[in-house]
């Protein structure tokens, strides 16, 4: 996979070369150049290009934050054995140092509950007591991390399974352990100046391997950032081995101490093997069979999903042609009402047409017969024949009058001498 080809072709090689050369200039500088007294080099050619080597192999391994896979499936089995051997170790080295911090912490006197009970003893001053003894009060912190950092250890080698919210729990503790270890070496000033290179040298380490842990908790919390963990992985695993190794070989050769204790020396030690291990099993190992089971777990879920999607489309499809069918039904229905209504309509102004074309009709005819009477006759020839005779014989017509009136008058005075005569017979 081109995960693991990038890894093992430029990253693993770049840590190898980094690890190697930064500790052969660094043991290098401190038998020729370190001032065992000051704690300070002398010379510090050597030393500059050990710190060089560190500080590019860091910024590179770094670059694997935005070339690197964020959903890594090759991460540690914690089923093997190469995971026992590492976490054994850490686990012991964590035992004797919590230890020694038990002691070291009982020996300092630092206790605020006996300072409250001073007279005089307010809050102003319990804040100046405790940053003129800070190491002292950091150091009574660190007591129960210890403790709970060797459960994370015992767990890790027990629990096989990724996904454990107890071990993310003992994790942070952990974390807290190695984040208070560093602020206790930078406060202490019994050993070494504030300064001093190898006091920074062991913070910085102390310090990236708390933000190692920080990403393990993540893997067992299920909120994994593998690109994040590998690049600081990387980090780690060089500042705890130009740390300790050189501490260690200087140590063993010469029996000078260059660090704060030879306690830490050991416990930095196996933090670089612990470390190490982890991002060699991230690239060199199978496949998890966790990450197996939750890509299982999605494959599932997204069929699921395009079947749900699948059965919404048919029932859509369904719904959208059953409303089509009444949509259609209804409109043909308002059709047949529509055209019924029409016809009737049609019916009935052709009726009401006929009706008033023969009223039209009768009307002309009044009105022709009408005007015939009132207005003078404009055609002689086209007038009625009683009509023309009044027009043409006129005075015929004026003598025929007279003739008719005499003739009633007559009547009219025979009428009345009958009456007179059958009167006067009855009488």
């Amino acid at each position: 996979m081109k995960l693991r080809t990038t890894l093992k072709r430029v990253y693993f090689p770049v840590l190898l070369a980094t690890i190697l050369l930064s500790l052969t200039f660094r043991i290098a500088a401190i038998f020729a150049n370190y001032n065992f007294k000051t704690g300070f080099f002398e010379n510090k050619i050597l030393i500059n290009i050990a710190s060089v080597i560190v500080i590019a192999g860091a910024v590179f391994t770094f670059t694997y934050v935005f070339t690197g896979s964020k959903k890594n499936k090759l991460i540690a089995d914690f089923s093997t054995p190469a995971t026992y051997v590492p976490t054994g170790a850490l686990s012991v080295a964590m035992i004797f140092f919590a230890a020694l911090t038990f002691i070291q912490s009982s020996k300092t006197g630092f206790s605020i509950r006996e300072f409250m009970a001073l007279p005089g003893a307010t809050y102003t001053l319990l804040f100046k007591y405790i940053a003129n003894n800070m190491s002292a009060f950091v150091l009574k912190l660190m007591g129960p991390m210890a403790i709970l950092s060797v459960g994370y250890f015992i767990l890790n080698a027990c629990v096989l399974k990724r996904g454990s919210s107890l071990r993310a729990f003992f994790g942070t503790a952990n974390v807290l352990f190695l984040a208070f270890y560093t602020s206790f070496l930078y406060f202490d000033t019994a050993t070494l100046a504030r300064n001093a290179p190898n006091k920074i040298v062991d913070q910085m380490a102390f310090l990236f391997a708390a933000l190692f842990f920080l990403y393990e908790i993540r893997i067992s919390l299920g909120r994994e950032k593998w690109n994040l963990y590998l690049a600081f992985g990387f980090i780690a695993a060089i500042l705890t081995a130009y740390s300790s190794i050189p501490s260690l070989v200087v140590y063993f050769v010469d029996g000078h101490v260059i660090s704060n204790n030879i306690q830490e020396n050991v416990l930095s030690f196996a933090l670089f093997v612990f470390i190490l291990s982890r991002i060699l099993l991230a690239a060199f190992l199978k496949e998890d069979k966790e990450s197996e089971s939750i890509s299982a777990i999605r494959e599932y879920s997204r069929e699921r999903k395009e079947y749900i999607k699948e059965k919404e489309e048919l029932a859509r499809k369904a719904y959208m042609e059953l409303y089509q069918d009444i949509r259609d039904d209804f409109e043909a229905f308002v059709d047949e009402d529509i055209n019924a209504v029409q016809l009737s309509l049609n019916e009935t102004i052709d009726t009401n047409e006929s009706l008033n074309g023969e009223f039209a009709e009768t009307a002309l005819f009044v009105s022709d017969e009408v005007a015939l009477e009132i207005e003078p006759v404009q055609n002689a020839e086209s007038a009625p024949e009683f009509i023309q005779e009044t027009i043409l014989f006129p005075e015929e017509t004026e003598a025929f009058a007279d003739n008719e009136e005499n003739s009633l008058a007559e009547d009219s005075t025979e009428e009345a001498s009958d009456s007179k005569d059958e009167a006067s017979d009855n009488a």
